[in-house]
């Protein structure tokens, strides 16, 4: 008997070409809606982008009409400078991209900074002050009790006062030395070459 074969990962240019822009504020936001069934929103974390899904965005749309953007800022959406980046707006964001899908009720699976954003919808829906209903909410890895995060010194580093000039000293090394400190030695990222291969 033989097995399945192993599913291919979608590549990052796939996923990009897959995707929908809506505008937000003047702003492109890029955002993928696929499947059918019960809406369910991916909010991703930080610093990524909506392709932290695409290993199970093939499951999740066999149940579900799936929608994944990235916030203003992130991956394939517009990074305005200046711009009042805030948890606010990017509530604020999914709100109106939620109106633009015509989805006034959802689910939501959120990761990291996704989390704070989740978090920002229920407290909205729990106030009255909103149209969506989130039926339900999965919350992964985030710093929901915000006096037991421990930030990285780089996160501390860009929150401080010196943020504005930090940002301009990192480069593609510094971040990604960062960056794989958060993943454990058997799940390391491959090289961006590797990550975007069959692009």
């Amino acid at each position: 008997m033989t097995k399945n074969p192993k599913p291919m990962p979608i590549s990052l240019s796939q996923w990009q070409s897959g995707g929908m822009i809506f505008p937000y504020r003047g702003h492109d936001i890029f955002y993928r809606r696929g499947g059918a069934g019960p809406p369910l929103l991916l909010l991703h974390g930080f610093p990524t982008a909506s392709w932290d899904y695409a290993a199970i965005w093939d499951g999740l749309c066999a149940h579900h009409d799936v929608i994944a953007p990235d916030f203003i800022g992130f991956g394939f959406s517009a990074k305005p400078l200046p711009y009042a980046y805030s948890i606010f707006d990017q509530a604020d964001l999914i709100e109106q991209l939620l109106a633009h899908c015509r989805i006034s009720r959802v689910a939501i699976l959120s990761h990291d900074f996704g989390d704070s954003i989740t978090q920002e919808l229920l407290a909205r829906q729990n106030e009255q002050s909103h149209k969506i209903e989130i039926q339900s909410a999965m919350l992964l890895n985030g710093g929901i009790f915000y006096d037991q995060i421990t930030p990285l010194f780089t996160q501390r580093l860009l929150r401080s006062k010196w943020g504005a000039i930090a940002q301009h000293l990192m480069n593609r090394r510094t971040f990604g030395r960062s960056f794989r400190a958060i993943f454990g030695p058997q799940s390391q990222l491959h090289p961006p070459s590797s990550m975007i291969s069959g692009a």
